[in-house]
Order: structure tokens, then C-alpha cells, then sequence
């Protein structure tokens, strides 16, 4: 606790790839054309060693002087002239992508963090914010051989605005397909939720160091008291709110709130309905500065204690985090 920033900063990170009867009959790309991005920032210092900054600057969030795919900086991938699937993870601590592809090609969405789409969805960019997790398919049989596709960050200055490169080398066959329909999602009714529950993401200054605190409805993490008591089986709406406090906006950043045990559906953003990207079931969701979002879920299969917290992973470490018990 308090540490996990710089834990994972150094660490490793890799996706568990788990798919059942229903996503394996389909003709999706699949072997070698099912490939994991796991993109991350890392300030890289003249050692070749991660550098972690502390103080102030790694209490809002820590940025990187490189973007790495797979634990490799700016890697080039040699593709063929057929269909790849992509299942991207933004693993980074604190630096939200939004993903586009030099070529003005549009991504095929089909799966988000919770499992497939009900159906394809046509991206010409992805907005993929810190732990949230996406699978595209590119379809590269319409680019001639010889054709560069940068897997651009539009959120990105300089060598950051890269994530990767496509380089497509060679001709291959392909079986593969993207079908009208992937898989039923049923969505969760509102006239079924037994409550509303609202939680404001904030920054607060404190008389100390650090300055700042990062907070849920007011409070600092406590792991011994929970925000919430749901009960098992009810479905709830959580409604999520980036607070911009006065005088404090200079420290307003990004807030992907993500919530354990329970995947959720997103209800409506600002007021309006979702981004198309985000749809089908979730488990984080993007919070802009000044933005609000409300999601429906259900608490079933699991009593007991769990966390929502923001996966800035710094804001987490200087509170953003709170229990929450499914009893």
C-alpha cells in the first residue's frame, strides 16, 4: 500500500489471455496474428535503467521519455498482408494514449475490458486510458507491400506521439474473418437499480508533505472503513465525478476509475451516451477533467471486502482509493 507506483514502475507486466467456447468458434485472427500491445512510458535514464521520480512531480503522475510496447522502445512489428487482432493494454502509471493509425484506417473494435462486443464497432481513433484494455483488428490486406503504419498517440508530443511501427513486408493468405455479431450482451436495466451512489474524485490541499492529497468523496483511503455497503445480488448506479476544485485546477488530471469484483455497463457520459470505444462491459472508465460518468453494475458471485481507486497509480498511493464490502 502507498508503494504501488513505484513497484510496478519497475517491474514486469503482461495480460492473462482468457477466451471461452463462444470466441474460440468464431474465425477471428487467432495463432500468430493475435498479438498482446502491452505500452507503457518509462523515463529511461543514460544507464539504461528506469528512472522513478519522486517528490511533488510523482504525486500528480509520473511521465516518461519513452513509449515502450512489449518492454521494447518504439519497436517496429513485420507484418503480412492479412487481418491481425491487437489486444492493447495501457500499462503505464499514469499517461492515458489515444490511439490512431498514420494511415487514416480505422480501427475494428471487438472486444473491451470485460470480454467481446455484442458487434464490430468502426474506431477511426481510441481514447485507452491506464488499465483500461481494448482488442482491434487491423486489416492489412488493403496495404500495398512496402507500406509504414504508425501506431500513432495523438495525446503525445514529439518521439511520444509514436507507440510503434507496422512495417508490411510479405504476402499471406487468410481464413480469418470479423462477423456481424460477436457475442449477446444484455444490458442492465436502470428501473432495476436499488440505489444511486456518487462519488466525487478530487484534490485537496494538506498542511504537509506531501501538499496534496487525492481524494473520494473527501476522504484519503482507509482500508479499516468502508465508503459503501452493497448487498449481494442488488444492481446499483455509481455515479462518477472529476471535481475541479477552485484554485486547484493547475493539479486537475485524469481519472480512470476502476472497480474490482464487478464488470459494469456505462449508462451515459456528461449527460450524453458514451463513446462508441466504450462500450459492452467495463471495468475502468476515463473521468476528463470536469467530466461525469454513471455506470450500472450488479454484485453477485462474490461477498466481502473490495477497492475502487483511480489508476493514476500516484493518485492511488496518496489516497484516491476506498473499500467497498458486497455483504
Amino acid at each position: 500500500m502507498d508503494h504501488t507506483g513505484r513497484n510496478i514502475y519497475q517491474g514486469l507486466a503482461g495480460p492473462y489471455l482468457i477466451e471461452d467456447d463462444m470466441e474460440s468458434a468464431l474465425s477471428l485472427p487467432n495463432g500468430s496474428s493475435d498479438i498482446p500491445l502491452i505500452v507503457q512510458d518509462r523515463i529511461i535514464g543514460e544507464d539504461g535503467s528506469f528512472k522513478y521520480e519522486a517528490g511533488l512531480g510523482n504525486q500528480t503522475g509520473v511521465k516518461g521519455n519513452a513509449v515502450l510496447v512489449n518492454g521494447q522502445p518504439w519497436p517496429r512489428l513485420e507484418v503480412a498482408t492479412r487481418k491481425y487482432g491487437f489486444r492493447i493494454l495501457n500499462a503505464s502509471n499514469s499517461t492515458p494514449y489515444r490511439l490512431k493509425l498514420s494511415n487514416g484506417q480505422s480501427f475494428v473494435q471487438i472486444a473491451t475490458d470485460g470480454g467481446l462486443l455484442p458487434a464490430p464497432v468502426s474506431c477511426p481513433e481510441i481514447l485507452l486510458a491506464m488499465a483500461e484494455r481494448i482488442e482491434v483488428v487491423i486489416d492489412v490486406s488493403v496495404c500495398p507491400l512496402g507500406t509504414q503504419i504508425l501506431l500513432q498517440n495523438l495525446h503525445g508530443k514529439g518521439p511520444l506521439a509514436e507507440v510503434m511501427r507496422f512495417d508490411v513486408v510479405h504476402r499471406e493468405q487468410d481464413h480469418s474473418m470479423v462477423p456481424l455479431l460477436l457475442a449477446p450482451l444484455e444490458p442492465l436495466d436502470e428501473r432495476a437499480a436499488i440505489r444511486t451512489r456518487t462519488f466525487v474524485f478530487a484534490s485537496s490541499p494538506a498542511f504537509g508533505i506531501p501538499p496534496l492529497d487525492w481524494t473520494i468523496n473527501g476522504k484519503r483511503f482507509d482500508p479499516d472503513h468502508p465508503i459503501v455497503e452493497a448487498h449481494f445480488g442488488d444492481v446499483e448506479i455509481w455515479h462518477f465525478i472529476n471535481h475541479n476544485p477552485k484554485g486547484l485546477g493547475v493539479f486537475s488530471k485524469m481519472h480512470p476509475v476502476h472497480v474490482h469484483l464487478v464488470n459494469f455497463q456505462i449508462l451515459s457520459r456528461n449527460g450524453g451516451s458514451p463513446s462508441p470505444f466504450e462500450g459492452g462491459w467495463k471495468d475502468t472508465v476515463a473521468l476528463e477533467k470536469g467530466e461525469d460518468v454513471r455506470v450500472i453494475m450488479k454484485f453477485e458471485s462474490h461477498r466481502g471486502p473490495y477497492l475502487i481507486h483511480c489508476h493514476n497509480l500516484e493518485h492511488e498511493d496518496h489516497g484516491m482509493m476506498a473499500r467497498f464490502d458486497v455483504i
